[in-house]
Parts: structure tokens; sequence; C-alpha cells
């Protein structure tokens, strides 16, 4: 009960207190990833969720290969935001809203996406949570939490 409850708090400050990205590491062993669900459904209004391991991370990345001017839309010129079209793109609700977070499960899997994240998320007001890195070379940026 306490790693639980010492996950939520941690979580808590840093909604409260941090204005970037929060970058979780070893949370598939311990119930982590479930606990973060948890929380953001808890204290956002919307939850938008990819697993880069999964289809909804494949259609993700193609959206934003497309907003970056990559992949199968080449031919288009790369948007000022290509982070901010890929979500709309890949989910058209999406509202840069303070009480929306942006969960990427496995982010490893695409180190490009999870620079873009890092560098870009100061232009949101949305919240992102990265799961799964291991490589906290955003000192500032990325606010480290090790949930094993």
């Amino acid at each position: 009960m306490y790693l639980v409850c010492d996950i939520y708090g941690k979580l808590m400050d840093w909604k409260k207190d941090c204005r970037s990205v929060l970058e979780l590491e070893g949370a598939g062993r311990y119930g982590g990833v479930c606990m973060v669900y948890k929380f953001a459904e808890e204290n956002f209004s919307r939850v938008i969720s990819v697993n880069l391991l999964e289809m909804s991370g494949k259609q993700f990345l193609e959206c934003y290969k497309g907003a970056a001017g990559m992949g199968f839309a080449s031919g288009f010129p790369k948007s000022e935001n290509p982070l901010y079209d890929a979500l709309r793109m890949f989910h058209p609700d999406f509202e840069d809203r303070e009480d929306t977070v942006v969960i990427v499960d496995e982010i490893r899997e695409s180190m490009e996406l999870y620079h873009e994240i890092c560098e870009s998320f100061q232009r949101f007001r949305c919240r992102f949570i990265v799961i799964g890195n291991g490589r906290s070379e955003y000192q500032g940026f990325a606010g480290h939490m090790d949930l094993a």
C-alpha cells in the first residue's frame, strides 16, 4: 500500500508544481503503468494514450512523420509544430488545455519523438508523461521518476 501511495503522491506533486515532461522508468514491473493511468483519469478531463509497441503507436508515428514532412507525406512542407499537428491528426478532438495529459508508453521505440516532446512541450498547455525511456538527457525539461 505504501508504494501505491508514494507513486500517486509523487504524481500529484508533479501535477501541482512542475511544468516539465514527466519521464517514468521502471513502471511496468510494479503496476506503475496502471497507477499512472489511474492518476491521469482521476486528475485530467482528457487522457490521450499512445503505446509505441501497439497499433496506436504506429498510427501516431505516421501522423508525426507526416506533420514533420517525412515518411508517406514527405511531399508536404514541415509543420511549424509537428507534435501539435500529429496530436490533432491522431486524436481529432485534441485540445491543448491544462486538463489534458498525453501519455506515451514505450517511448524508447522512437527517440526522435522523445526529443520532439522534450524540445517542444513548453509550447503546450497540456501535460506529457513518457514511460520507459531511461535517457534523461533533457535536464530541466524532463522530470525523472523511477518507479522500480
